[in-house]
């Protein structure tokens, strides 16, 4: 009887290990994807349509954190290029979304690559279009191909450098 009752244990122990093993298959995110989410909430923070409203406390926040201390941009370019406090960065952000209430960035053939566990490189094409109620200021619409940085800092994935590469599509 002790015996059958160990084995009852053991079986369940086994379920139970397995059960945790796959559920942490289905919730663990990898490096990668967590890399390529922070791109998807940067651009989707940045972004705006005329309906929607300012940015709310949490998400100025959540903003904040994306960017490291210094966060640099750099390259070919005008405007936005210089070391940038993550605070700074956020206030140019949420600015430009108060001057243009139609504004979108999309970042396309987003590539990662991990030159050490706790750096990460990627290049992708971001594409800027903003549209400003005031006649006096004039629709941007720039597409441009640039590097990012990213470092792990207290477990998090935080942008460090953005290198605008040359060559520039404006319409």
């Amino acid at each position: 009887n002790c015996v059958h009752v160990a084995m009852n244990i053991r079986a369940l122990a086994i379920v139970v290990l397995l059960g945790l093993g796959i559920a942490w298959w289905f919730i663990h995110e990898d490096d990668e994807t967590r890399v390529r989410d922070a791109h998807a909430t940067l651009a989707e923070l940045v972004s705006r349509t005329a309906d929607d409203g300012r940015l709310s406390v949490l998400e100025i926040r959540t903003l904040q954190q994306m960017f490291a201390e210094p966060t640099v941009i750099a390259g070919d370019g005008e405007g936005l290029l210089g070391t940038w406090a993550p605070n700074d960065l956020a206030g140019v952000i949420v600015s430009a979304r108060e001057v243009f209430p139609t504004l979108e960035l999309a970042f396309e053939n987003l590539a990662v690559t991990f030159p050490d566990p706790d750096e990460a490189s990627s290049s992708f094409t971001a594409t800027l279009s903003a549209i400003s109620e005031r006649p006096e200021i004039e629709p941007l619409s720039e597409q441009r191909s640039v590097s990012g940085r990213m470092r792990r800092v207290d477990g998090e994935w935080r942008f460090t450098e953005f290198r605008l590469l040359p060559g520039t599509s404006r319409e």
